[in-house]
């Protein structure tokens, strides 16, 4: 800073720089000045020779630098402050230098400050919309709100102002508050990505006017916004009321409680769908829009009164199945209260989708505040009636579900109730296959939202309570498929919240009808299936037995217990030893002994033991689409000769019928065999191949123990008899 003057002549050189909370300051100031004294008091006349404010963050900066012809002269005097006309140029850009905006520049004709009025008039231009994305930059929008939304082009806008306000009170009522502002469109076009654009590149929504102004005549406000372009529609828009000016008990402008209102609000979009770019990603709006509402009132208690309209109104989100279409809504505003006179949507698949039908009301209440206190804030109040009629509500490949029903919402200041009951006309849901691949846990994707700080305990709100009873009824055509079941569940539910409550409630039960499960490459059929909820929703208690379908044996798991401490266990009726059983549900038949047949069990019951029951289900073995595929070491005949090694595969064709095939592994041929259970302990077996033969087996058990009943094995036990009939 340098400062240097003789007599009453002063000129100073300042130059400084500070910074706070992660943006700096830096600035030069160069001016000369002339102090003097006349009759009504000291005088100065000052000129500024150069001056020079730049402020920036960590992503951008803004520059401003006096300019004009010579130097801007200002005179301070006993009645105030006068400045002559100048201009001030504005810069913006990011802090990298990119993004840089042609600059602004703000002209006045005449500024002065005297006896606590403001007198003003002057004109801006190059006013440029994407300064606001600069300005707006954040981490959530590191290229800006506008730019994230879609929003592009180089709109440009111009403004004047004139100005005579009182900004203190003066005691003086000779002059009154006059003021002008006004912003217009002086070129350019704004472009919008929208949504279903096959070409990928913005559209130009082909602005006609852009026009705001505000006017202040004495205490009178009225303002305007108008807005008309060829593709986002009309918008005109106007409001009048009252202010409140300096006065002794409240020393700035005010807008009182009380004071009145008038406006009219006219609109017409007729593809308001250009704006499903501010919707969450994936998700799409269509339709157009027709409103035209008058507004009274107060401030403290406005009136709407009018009509709303939307047609052709469609909601899709393809990675969610909703795809709403042909829908209208027709809307009635009546005071401080919202009708919803009607609203229609179809379902996915036009008019095969269903129908979506509603009505209700939102109204605003605003709790009495006394005189002279901030105004609370308004509050909604909602009802909402909703019925479905065989709404088809998600149409995805692997999850479709159309419902049918009703549903009643209720929302005041302190509570949310809904009720209703729905009923599922159809469903399918199909479970993702649990091998799918997955990112790991150390895996951060970029872009998918910024971590938050915890919050302090008080910091926020408390959330509104809830209260729900809603009735769930899963129809005739229920379907769950996935990760190897493949069932229809039938049952009612009650699904229930109360004010308090961490999670929701639900009693009921669900039974599976007509089911069936993979495992172990084999096909289960659900003999019983019911889940029993009883309170916590993650935590029913379960009663299932899926058995294998064979002729002789009934075999399969049994699961019992609850979701989060379930018991699986083999069964089998009649009972049989453990090993058994394990070789009946994996094999279909009595264990062979051979190496591969064992590790095939081995594998099996662990999978079992851990919990795994799909993880050793045979992927090469199904694939092939085969129940057996096993290979058998050389064995000893009862004649002495011996049997050579040999691959088998088998496939069990229904229940009675089972065909396999022996390849020797030092052989030319191989045998085919076919199995026919004629009765529970009576088995026809017909081989041709090696070894040419037709054997009758007849099968006892005795203390749960399976006696062998098939030669080349060990001698059968009492009660098994076989008779042989071979051809050469």
């Amino acid at each position: 800073m340098a400062l240097a003057g003789r007599n009453q002549a002063l000129s100073l050189d300042l130059a400084g720089h500070a910074a706070s909370a992660g943006w700096s300051a830096s600035s030069r100031l160069r001016a000369s000045g002339q102090f003097g004294q006349e009759r009504q008091g000291p005088v100065a006349d000052i000129r500024l020779e150069q001056a020079e404010l730049q402020l920036a963050d960590a992503t951008r900066q803004l520059a401003g630098r006096l300019t004009g012809p010579g130097s801007t002269a200002l005179r301070w005097d006993a009645t105030g402050l006068t400045a002559a006309p100048g201009k001030i140029n504005l810069a913006l850009s990011a802090r990298d230098g990119k993004a840089a905006r042609p600059p602004a520049e703000l002209a006045w004709d005449s500024l002065r400050w005297s006896n606590g009025r403001l007198e003003s008039r002057g004109r801006a231009s190059g006013l440029a919309l994407g300064w606001l994305d600069t300005l707006l930059v954040s981490p959530a929008a590191p290229r800006g709100p506008l730019a994230q939304a879609g929003l592009s082009g180089e709109l440009a806008l111009q403004g004047s102002w004139d100005l005579s306000l009182p900004l203190q009170p003066t005691g003086k009522a000779d002059q009154a508050a006059r003021a002008r502002i006004e912003l217009a469109r002086s070129g350019g076009d704004l472009s919008l990505l929208l949504p279903d654009a096959g070409s990928g590149k913005p559209q130009p929504v082909g602005l006609e006017q852009v026009l705001a102004s505000v006017t202040l005549e004495g205490a009178q406000l009225q303002g305007r916004l108008r807005w008309n372009s060829r593709l986002a529609g009309r918008l005109d828009a106007e409001l009048g009321s009252q202010l409140a000016a300096p006065s002794a008990t409240l020393p700035q402008w005010s807008w009182p409680a009380e004071a009145a209102l008038a406006g009219r609000v006219q609109a017409e979009l007729p593809q308001f769908g250009l704006w499903s770019s501010l919707l969450p990603p994936g998700w799409r709006l269509r339709g157009s829009l027709q409103a035209d509402a008058r507004l009274g009132g107060s401030r403290r208690q406005p009136e709407w009164h009018g009509q709303l309209q939307v047609k052709e109104l469609a909601l899709r989100s393809l990675v969610d199945g909703i795809d709403f279409s042909g829908g209208e809504l027709r809307a009635t505003l009546a005071g401080d209260q919202l009708n919803f006179d009607s609203l229609k949507l179809r379902g996915a698949g036009g008019d095969k989708g269903g129908l979506l039908l509603g009505s209700g009301s939102l109204r605003w209440s605003r709790p009495d505040t006394p005189a002279g206190q901030a105004i609370a804030p308004l509050l909604p109040v909602m009802t909402l009636d909703l019925q479905a009629r065989q709404l088809r509500l998600l149409a995805r490949a692997d999850r479709r579900l159309t419902l049918s029903g009703r549903l009643a919402v209720r929302m005041d200041e302190k509570l949310l109730d809904a009720t209703g009951r729905l009923q599922a006309d159809q469903a399918l849901f199909t479970l993702p296959d649990e091998n799918r691949p997955t990112l790991g846990e150390d895996v951060v994707v970029r872009g998918q939202g910024q971590a938050t700080a915890p919050a302090e305990p008080g910091a926020s709100a408390p959330s509104k309570p809830i209260r729900l009873r809603l009735e769930l009824a899963l129809g005739d055509d229920f379907q769950l498929r996935g990760q190897g079941l493949d069932s229809r569940l039938k049952g009612e539910l009650l699904l229930s919240l109360d004010p308090g409550q961490a999670a929701p409630q639900i009693t009921g039960q669900v039974r599976t009808e007509r089911g069936q499960f993979r495992a172990w490459g084999q096909r289960l059929e659900i003999e019983t299936g019911l889940i029993n909820f009883n309170g916590p929703y993650d935590n029913p208690t379960l009663d299932i037995l899926a058995l294998r379908p064979l002729a002789d044996q009934r075999v399969g798991v049994q699961l019992s217990g609850t979701a989060l401490a379930p018991r699986l266990r083999l069964y089998a009726d009649p009972d049989l030893p453990e090993s058994e059983k394990l070789a009946w549900l994996v094999l279909g038949r009595p264990a062979g002994g051979t190496g591969a047949e064992t590790a095939l069990l081995q594998q099996a019951a662990l999978a079992l033991l851990s919990g795994r029951g799909r993880a050793n289900d045979g992927g090469f073995q199904r694939a092939l689409g085969l129940d057996e595929l096993s290979f058998r070491g050389e064995t000893q005949k009862a004649d002495g000769s011996t049997h050579a090694a040999a691959l088998t595969l088998g496939k069990r064709i229904s229940r009675q019928l089972y065909l396999s095939y022996s390849r020797s592994v030092v052989g030319t041929t191989g045998t085919v065999a076919i199995l026919y259970d004629l009765a529970r302990h009576l088995t026809l077996r017909a081989q041709a191949g090696d070894d040419n033969a037709v054997e009758l087996l007849y099968t006892r058990q005795y203390d749960g123990k399976r006696a062998a009943s098939s030669p080349g094995k060990a001698k059968p036990a009492d009660g098994a008899a076989t008779m042989r009939g071979s051809s050469p």
